[in-house]
């Protein structure tokens, strides 16, 4: 796929075919595109400008078929590539916990946490209290009648 002054839009790399001059393969368009984005907002957010954007919108309509077939292999690549990883690596995440990545943020939780009990506890000492003196309100009209 070429522009007017004939530099190529889309080129042909390792990673599939990829937006010259950028490293955003048309993989990463089609993604947006699944989650219904529009191309403008893709635009925006990729920062393409509109005749990159116009060159890959153009380039999968005419490779429609070819593309969907690209996508759908580069997704089970990818699925089985995770899976190989997460089954090489599952010693390290049944390893136990060793110390929170922020201790700054495990001591703050503790804090809150006697913070918490804390006002539990008065609380509760309140309740018990009204309930004594409720208590005691009844037993002394309970003698005087």
């Amino acid at each position: 796929m070429e522009t007017n002054n004939g530099n190529a839009v889309i080129i042909e790399t390792g990673r599939g075919p990829t937006i010259a001059g950028t490293r955003i393969t048309l993989y990463d368009v089609m993604d947006y595109l699944k989650d219904d984005w529009r191309p403008k907002h893709i635009a925006m957010w990729l920062r393409l400008t509109p005749e990159q954007m116009s060159g890959a919108m153009a380039y999968l309509k005419e490779h429609e078929a070819e593309m969907e077939q690209r996508y759908a292999d580069m997704l089970r690549r990818a699925e089985e590539e995770r899976r190989y990883w997460e089954e090489r690596n599952k010693d390290r995440y049944n390893m136990p916990a060793g110390p929170p990545a922020n201790y700054k943020i495990a001591i703050g939780r503790a804090r809150l946490t006697a913070i918490k009990q804390e006002r539990e506890r008065q609380e509760q000492a309140k309740r018990e209290q009204a309930e004594r003196e409720q208590a005691k309100r009844e037993q002394e009209t309970c003698k005087s009648s």
